[in-house]
């Protein structure tokens, strides 16, 4: 019992720590999952997550892909704004691929 207690705290501080980077702690908790879009630096930590609207029994993942590359620009382009960058996208609990994001 003891040894779950430590390795729960452990899983715990180490979520903080990931979700003080880039995105939020409740971000980090709900990447990837059903419902959100998610964009992601190449070494898999969350960069942003947006949420997308319920379509019926669907969502509306166009909508909510769109309002994610306005969220991200910033932080993928950073400083040196001249360039093409690359992220991962993910749609739903989908595997993410490879986007390119064009800095001007």
């Amino acid at each position: 019992m003891k040894k779950l207690v430590v390795i729960a705290a452990a899983s715990l501080a180490a979520l903080v720590l990931m979700g003080s980077s880039s995105a939020s702690a409740d971000e980090e908790l709900k990447a990837g999952g059903r419902g959100t879009c998610t964009a992601l630096r190449l070494d898999g930590t969350v960069i942003a997550v947006e949420t997308a609207n319920a379509k019926g029994r669907s969502h509306d993942y166009v909508a909510c892909g769109k309002a994610l590359r306005e969220k991200i620009k910033p932080l993928v382009c950073g400083e040196a704004k001249d360039g093409t960058k690359e992220y991962l996208y993910k749609v739903s609990d989908a595997k993410p691929f490879k986007r390119e994001m064009h800095c001007r």
